[in-house]
This record gives C-alpha cells, sequence and structure tokens, in this order.
C-alpha cells in the first residue's frame, strides 16, 4: 500500500513580493476570490475527515510591522514593507483563511513557510537573519494555534541551512522534486507517468527531508488545457501506483493556485473526493507531513 501527501504553500502575496506578481493577482481578484473558495474546501476537508500540511508564512497570520523585517537583507527589507503598506489587506492578510484552516473539523498539520518569504539562498541572508525569521515563524504559528508547527516548507522551493531548520524545532521539510531541468526533460516526465516517487531521507537527529513529487497547476498559459490534461494524466498515474506498491505522491500548491487556474478547484476537489474513497478502500494512506517518520527512508519505485 502506497501513501499520498499533499501539502499547500499557504502565502497570499507574500510568496510574490520578489517578484510583484501580487499586483496583477490583487487586480484580477485572486486573493478575494480566495475566501469562499477556501470556505468550501474546508468544510470538504472537515467532511471527508482529510488532513493536508498547511506550510504558512508567518506574516501573513500576524499583524507585521515594518521593524519587524529589520533583519532581512535590504532589498528584500525594502520589497516586504513597500508590498505591506502598498498592497491590499486581503492581499497580505490571511488571519481569517488561517483561522478557517485551524478550525476544521478535521485537524489540520500546521506547518511553515517561514516568516517573510525570504529564499534561503538569497545574497546577504545571513545564518543569524535566517534563524530570527525561523523564530519568528515559529512564534506566528503558536501565538494563532498554541501548537508547535512541526512541517516545514523553504520558499521557492530552494533550501539551505537545514541544521537552522533542525534547530527551530521542525521534524520533516519538503524539498523540490528529483525532476529533469530542461523543459523536454520536464515534459517527457508528463508524458512517462506520474513523475518521480517522494524519497526521504534523514538530515540530523531530528529533521527528515522528503522530496516533492509534482506541483498540482497549469497555470494560466495558453496550452492550459494541455497543461491540465497531463497533470490530471500524471495524478491518475500516480493513484494506481501508489493503490498497487508502496509508491509515495507528495503533491503540493498554494491555495491560491485554485481562485487563479481555471477548473484547479473543480479538479482539485474530485481528487480530495477520491482520495478519502481510496483510503476508504484501504488502497492508500493519507499522510500529512507532521506524521512522517524520523528516519532515513528510502520509499523510491
Amino acid at each position: 500500500m502506497g501513501t499520498v501527501s499533499i501539502s499547500l504553500d499557504f502565502e497570499l502575496g507574500w510568496g510574490a513580493m520578489e517578484t510583484g506578481l501580487w499586483r496583477m493577482r490583487e487586480a484580477n481578484g485572486v486573493y478575494r476570490n480566495l475566501r469562499p473558495i477556501m470556505t468550501r474546501m474546508t468544510g470538504l476537508l472537515g467532511d471527508l475527515e482529510l488532513s493536508l500540511t498547511w506550510a504558512t508564512v508567518g506574516a501573513m497570520i500576524s499583524a507585521p510591522k515594518p521593524a519587524d523585517f529589520d533583519h532581512l537583507p535590504d532589498a528584500f527589507r525594502t520589497r516586504a514593507v513597500d508590498f505591506l503598506a502598498q498592497s491590499d489587506a486581503l492581499t497580505h492578510d490571511g488571519r481569517d483563511l488561517f483561522a478557517m484552516v485551524a478550525e476544521c473539523a478535521t485537524p489540520q498539520d500546521i506547518g511553515s513557510h517561514t516568516f517573510s518569504h525570504t529564499r534561503f539562498p538569497a545574497p546577504e541572508f545571513s545564518r543569524a537573519a535566517k534563524q530570527h525569521d525561523l523564530e519568528m515563524a515559529v512564534s506566528a504559528v503558536e501565538n494563532q494555534t498554541n501548537q508547535t508547527p512541526r512541517s516545514f516548507v523553504f520558499p521557492l522551493n530552494q533550501p539551505g541551512d537545514l541544521d537552522l531548520v533542525s534547530e527551530a524545532g521542525f521534524e520533516v521539510a519538503r524539498l523540490a522534486p528529483e525532476a529533469p531541468k530542461s523543459r523536454v526533460g520536464k515534459l517527457m516526465v508528463k508524458l512517462r507517468g506520474a513523475g518521480p516517487s517522494a524519497f526521504r531521507s534523514a538530515q540530523t537527529d531530528t529533521l527528515s527531508t522528503e522530496t516533492g513529487s509534482f506541483l498540482y497547476t497549469w497555470g494560466i498559459h495558453r496550452d492550459r488545457h494541455l497543461r491540465r490534461a497531463l497533470a490530471n494524466r500524471q495524478l491518475a498515474q500516480g493513484l494506481r501506483w501508489a493503490s498497487t506498491s508502496d509508491f509515495h505522491m507528495h503533491i503540493w500548491l498554494h491555495p491560491f493556485n485554485l481562485s487563479e487556474v481555471e477548473h484547479l478547484e473543480d479538479d482539485f476537489t474530485a481528487l480530495l473526493r477520491t482520495l478519502a474513497i481510496m483510503r476508504d478502500a484501504g488502497s492508500i494512506r493519507i499522510e500529512p507531513m507532521s506524521t512522517f517518520e524520523n528516519l532515513p527512508k528510502d520509499i523510491h519505485t
């Protein structure tokens, strides 16, 4: 019997500070329209008794002040302060969304996506600054839930300083999938099947990592209909493998993708219902990240 995990990079516009894409999404109503979708989604998770991992940006669930970003490199501090001042509240303040997750009838795995969503390899982002950002991220979750987060997702899937992540109390972190770098190679993976099985390994005595399998979204590109067909083909193949072997599939996406990408909410809803049916039939296990064992475990098929 295989396993399926789903983690969500829960960030609103904080994840797009560096690129400025939050402006286009805000103008298109992506963050505003996410609110009713999250109501439906958390209600469904409660009904189906499914637990996902919500890797949450700490600033999104706090009431941050400009001084809270003084630890960041100059360029990132400026972007964070400008974003906070210039964006609509629904773009940077996700406390209402977080409450839906925290109060879900089925307990969810509340993880962290750092406090500021500053990528760890960013120039001049010192170890001391990363440590401070992690401490703020943990405090943000604890202040809202009285729970210490165990699951961690690196901003933009760019890892670094795993020892600091471990020292901050995290027990499992998601890494980028083992996948080809070229567009042709990525296309071949999509055509061939489900993509890579997740691979777990121990990094320290207390921290394990797991590679993701694939990002479940097809974006707003012109070829989005083809991308959708290929993504759902990968998904169906992965579920078949998981139901007949020890294949482990780790899917991730951003909640705002459900608002931005045509048909994604419908397809993701169908996926959750399928997972619940397969789980109830005893053909797969559903594992949020916080339930992973802290042991080296190669479950690549």
